[in-house]
């Protein structure tokens, strides 16, 4: 019967990350982290591989 449960939970955690990360959209998941009160991660100023806003990037620039 445990073992049920436990893999009962494993998969719903599974899913609930999949809901999260995949498939819904970002606006839903900003508003839910809004709700539950946690913090919105820091807006990325580049990829940090080519280098597009300036910045050198193992020796290259791209254009």
């Amino acid at each position: 019967m445990w073992q049920s449960v436990l893999a009962l939970a494993l998969v719903l955690a599974a899913l609930a990350w999949l809901l999260w990360s995949m498939l819904l959209p970002r606006a839903v998941t900003d508003r839910l982290r809004r709700l539950a009160g946690r913090p919105f991660p820091a807006a990325p100023t580049g990829c940090g591989t080519c280098g597009g806003c300036g910045s050198r990037t193992a020796g290259k620039t791209c254009r």
